[in-house]
């Protein structure tokens, strides 16, 4: 497959090393679709470095096999290897998908241990989906993310944790117990949405606390303005008593 990549997105290569090293040959998916990639630009994936080292076989047939990703997102990993950024992805508005194609691509960089591919993929993930109406969504791809990459693994778990609490208030309690059905209570996505809950309860319990003050605050100014009021009355009735005549009591 020849993967085209405009020359204004290409990271500039003052020494010209990049695009004068070796090619390699990348068989990706089932179907074995082919990228051809510089050694130099596999070279910033430390596993690609491994498998471009002289000890493996790949070092050799100059080819890599990876059967398991898919080659339609694998496209914009190459992508991003040599513009340190991708386009156009996700490539539909329908949530769904996009919640497939960014959590994917998630894990490609999780996967080849490309950090900034996985923050930048986080980024495009916030731009993408809205927690109001894509609650569900989120959650289900929180659920493939975690079981996917370790429990020390942050950049998306922050993400998700600041998402969480609105995720939250907009699914019934039907839907959360279904979600947590899913997860397995020693999994950190458990976890995390277990804490996430008993926050909301919490500040929930807060807001309605504050109510009750407030209404209970009112409650007493409206007695005690009753109270003054019966008592300028009080006033009123035993001046006019002692001052029938005055003018100002009429």
């Amino acid at each position: 497959m020849a993967l085209v990549i405009p020359a204004s997105e290409v990271e500039p290569d003052e020494s010209g090393s990049r695009f004068q090293s070796d090619m390699f040959t990348l068989c990706v998916g089932p179907d074995a679709r082919l990228f051809k990639v510089h050694e130099a630009v596999l070279f910033q994936s430390p596993v690609f470095a491994v498998f471009c080292s002289a000890e493996f076989k790949e070092k050799h047939d100059r080819c890599i096999n990876l059967p398991d990703d898919d080659p339609e997102i694998f496209g914009y990993l190459i992508h991003y290897l040599y513009a340190q950024d991708y386009y156009n992805l996700p490539r539909t508005r329908d949530p769904s998908v996009q919640a497939k194609e960014l959590g994917t691509m998630y894990l490609l960089g999780e996967k080849y241990q490309l950090d900034r591919l996985k923050r930048i993929t986080v980024n495009k993930l916030k731009h993408a989906m809205k927690a109001k109406k894509d609650a569900m969504i989120m959650f289900e791809m929180a659920q493939r993310i975690y079981d996917n990459v370790p429990d020390s693994d942050e950049d998306f778990r922050k993400y998700f944790l600041s998402i969480l609490p609105e995720c939250l208030t907009y699914l019934s309690l039907a839907n959360v117990t279904a979600i947590m059905k899913d997860v397995i209570p020693t999994n950190v996505l458990w976890k995390d949405i277990f804490e996430a809950s008993l926050k909301l309860v919490r500040k929930q319990h807060q807001d309605l606390a504050r109510l009750d003050e407030t209404d209970r605050k009112h409650a007493e100014l409206r007695e005690n303005f009753i109270g003054l009021e019966g008592a300028k009355k009080r006033i009123e009735k035993k001046h006019y008593d002692k001052h029938p005549t005055c003018t100002w009591c009429k």
